[in-house]
């Protein structure tokens, strides 16, 4: 994908998608183009413990597993994190064009030592942490981290 400062730079500027039972909302971070015609924007669901966003498709962002060996890797996350008493449910993070998108979880009530080592076994770059203020993207591979603000969007 390129040098280490461009991966965080895509990873920054993605969009993340989360499938809370009232809908999906998505998170924009700052300095994003914002989502238009359709979307409106929403205040924060996320509260201030935060939570997760976690993948383990295309180990190192390779790109070189099938759809279906990217989907059973993480039907075994989301039992790992399950068994681990973590609350979890779907997501997705993606470029904002949505030409590159990874099914995801946020998950919480788990701690960060759990998620990084579980990104670690399954080979991702980073993760995402949100909380009511802020999107991080977390090194986990890659020793590196930023954090910006974020508007939250959902369809109209």
């Amino acid at each position: 994908m390129g040098s280490v400062s461009a991966i965080f730079d895509f990873y920054e500027s993605s969009v993340i998608e989360v499938a809370f039972d009232h809908g999906l909302v998505v998170v924009v971070p700052d300095d994003v183009e914002a989502l238009g015609d359709g979307f409106v924007s929403v205040p924060s669901p996320f509260d201030g413990d935060g939570g997760w966003v976690i993948t383990a498709w295309n180990p190192r962002s390779a790109g070189e597993l099938s759809l279906e060996q990217n989907h059973a890797r993480n039907v075994e996350l989301r039992r790992l994190l399950v068994d681990a008493g973590a609350g979890v449910v779907d997501a997705a993070g993606r470029s904002r064009s949505g030409d590159v998108a990874e099914e995801s979880f946020y998950c919480t009530s788990v701690d960060r030592g759990m998620v990084l080592g579980l990104a670690d076994h399954y080979e991702q770059n980073a993760v995402f942490y949100l909380d009511a203020d802020r999107v991080a993207v977390v090194g986990v591979l890659i020793d590196e981290q930023r954090s910006t603000g974020y508007s939250v969007w959902a369809r109209v």
